[in-house]
């Protein structure tokens, strides 16, 4: 679910110096649609499943369909999401993400993710896998082009807090939404491409936002790439990035606006269609 670079940010980078280009630059792909460290959340699964829809938002054309589930298991949780549509720069494709939780020292933490890109006749397109090894503070990221036999592993230092494209909506859940305000007010994004970001968080008004034919109150949320004396900058000339939750409990997430997946991907609106009790 999910961001976006558009040709206009080009445009805006030439006319800024070559160093804060440089800095500024990276500040476009790290917002976008989900490894997962909460430090005192509480992963809610009293809406175990969502159908999700997502638009350009430029012309308002259809760009995916999802429907995601969150299932308790033995040890921990289980985020299961299944898609259809465009993603990740391919067109007419379906995909499966999944994520597994468990607790660990009063934590919830993500064990693994991963992302399996289809063609419609079943063939494997691409394959994302991230493993998470607290001990050493690492992550190991894969990405596997089956068309072009290759194969591109990183291993990423856990800085803190951390999410990816399979887990940032849950991930922000346990964080955002309490009674004695947010618990976070920044985090480390994990791109597709296995590229990690600073993500600042900014708590904006209040929304009431159509959910089937119920109106659900929401607090909006900006999403906002940290690169240091240069963040004002990024903020003025790059399209936020927001997130809507529920105001009250169980705080699910209601909407996304910004990149898919990332550098290059489209500027998207991704919202729940349909709440399931």
């Amino acid at each position: 679910m999910k961001n976006h670079i558009t040709t206009q940010m080009s445009v805006y980078q030439e006319k800024i110096s070559f160093p804060i280009k440089k800095i500024v630059g990276s500040a476009c792909l790290m917002i976008f649609l989900c490894p997962f460290w909460l430090i005192a959340g509480e992963l809610s699964i009293s809406s175990p499943k969502t159908n999700v829809i997502s638009v350009v938002k430029k012309s308002q054309k259809n760009h995916a369909k999802q429907i995601t589930s969150v299932q308790k298991t033995s040890d921990g949780f289980e985020v299961l999401t299944d898609g259809l549509g465009d993603y990740g720069g391919l067109k007419d494709v379906c995909w499966t993400k999944k994520a597994f939780l468990t607790n660990q020292d009063k934590k919830i933490v993500v064990k693994e993710s991963e992302i399996i890109v289809k063609d419609k006749k079943g063939g494997i397109l691409v394959e994302y896998h991230n493993s998470y090894d607290y001990e050493k503070q690492n992550l190991a990221y894969e990405k596997i082009e089956i068309v072009r036999n290759r194969s591109t592993k990183k291993n990423i230092k856990l800085k803190g807090p951390t999410c990816d494209d399979v887990t940032m909506m849950q991930f922000l859940q346990s964080y955002l939404q309490r009674d004695n305000g947010r618990l976070l007010d920044y985090f480390y994004l994990v791109s597709i491409d296995g590229d990690m970001y600073k993500v600042d968080i900014e708590t904006l008004e209040q929304e009431s936002l159509l959910v089937g034919t119920s109106e659900i109150d929401t607090i909006k949320y900006r999403l906002i790439g940290d690169v240091g004396v240069f963040t004002p900058i990024a903020k003025r000339i790059f399209p936020s990035t927001y997130v809507w939750y529920e105001k009250d409990y169980p705080y699910r997430w209601i909407q996304y606006e910004g990149m898919d997946t990332g550098k290059n991907s489209k500027n998207i609106v991704v919202r729940i269609e349909t709440l399931f009790p």
